[in-house]
């Protein structure tokens, strides 16, 4: 770390023991986190300091002392300054804490404050290359983070207020390809959500308000970028009309939704083109003219429907287009009563 980096950490209040919250975000279990009351170690007011460590003895206006921890061989583990309690025997961290791995390369750099962590945080691999940069306060995510992958090339950014997602996403492939953005306020995803394919190619465009699908909705085909769905959703339940495509651009549903449930005629096709049925709906529900299909294009029934039972009469046909007898006839609550 450089003298600048360490005079920005001072400046700032620091970190301690990490909440469920933030461990889970950082996404890292490796890295310790600093007990708020843990038993006093032995202070080493002689040590010898690595470059760019202050020697204090207050921070914040609270005296300080400070400890080190080694590994059994003897290799540094944790340098740290703390607040001491000598009646009950106990210290909690308070001011720079710096970790590192056995093989003697850094781990962790971070600032407490009385056992929260609260300023710039940095933790690299064991590499020496780094892993994750960001800034806590009172002990939660806050503002920019960056997360690297183990070339140390830049692979997501994201943004916080007090622990909770807020504000822009963004998610890179190893190669610096852009891999998927999101905006977020308060925890919950609002606004754009685009994803791509590591060639490129846009898969997903939809829209986001308070965590749920709200807006239009688009997504692609990852092999060639041509449309695979496209509808709308309102407060997270699919409205309007839908429509998906095959690979081949062949269109095999054009559909209708009110509240996530089917509503309107629903039109289905093969994947060759032909039309395989048609079928009215009222809230998710068969209601109304029903027809279907045979692929070589022959009708093979058609009827009306209440309440997705058949009602009336239905005529039934073989591929042939001769009527079929057995299935033809009137029926009632979806059970034949008469040829």
């Amino acid at each position: 770390m450089t003298l600048g980096a360490l005079a920005a950490l001072l400046g700032s209040c620091g970190p301690g023991s990490t909440s469920p919250a933030s461990a889970a975000a950082l996404g890292d279990s490796r890295a310790p986190a600093s007990p708020r009351a843990a038993p006093a170690v032995d202070l080493a007011p002689e040590l010898e300091l690595p470059e760019g460590w202050p020697r204090l003895s207050e921070y914040l206006g609270l005296p300080v002392e400070l400890a080190s921890e080694e590994y059994p061989d003897g290799v540094r583990r944790r340098l740290a300054y703390q607040l001491v309690d000598r009646v009950e025997g106990l210290a909690v961290g308070h001011g720079p804490e710096w970790l590192w791995h056995p093989n003697g390369g850094i781990q962790l750099q971070r600032v407490l404050r009385e056992g929260l962590q609260e300023g710039p945080f940095q933790a690299w691999h064991e590499t020496g290359v780094l892993r994750r940069s960001g800034h806590f306060l009172a002990d939660e995510l806050d503002g920019r983070w960056t997360y690297y992958t183990d070339e140390g090339e830049v692979r997501e950014i994201r943004e916080y207020r007090a622990g909770e997602a807020h504000g822009m996403v963004r998610e890179w492939y190893p190669d610096g390809s852009d891999r998927a953005e999101s905006y977020w306020r308060h925890g919950l995803q609002s606004g754009v959500e685009r994803r791509w394919t590591a060639d490129g190619i846009l898969t997903l465009e939809g829209h986001w308000e308070a965590g749920k699908r709200h807006g239009p909705w688009r997504e692609f085909f990852p092999e060639d970028g041509s449309p695979q769905v496209v509808g709308e959703y309102v407060h997270g339940a699919q409205a309007g009309p839908w429509r998906t495509w095959n690979q081949a651009g062949v269109l095999v549903r054009d559909e209708h939704f009110e509240q996530n449930a089917w509503h309107g005629l629903q039109t289905l096709w093969r994947d060759d083109g032909s039309k395989m049925s048609a079928i009215e709906f009222v809230q998710g529900s068969p209601q109304g003219r029903t027809r279907a299909w045979h692929p070589n294009g022959k009708l093979q029934m058609e009827g009306r429907m209440d309440s997705g039972r058949r009602q009336g009469p239905w005529s039934y046909w073989l591929r042939d287009g001769s009527r079929n007898e057995h299935w033809s006839g009137t029926y009632a609550d979806d059970v034949k009563v008469s040829d």
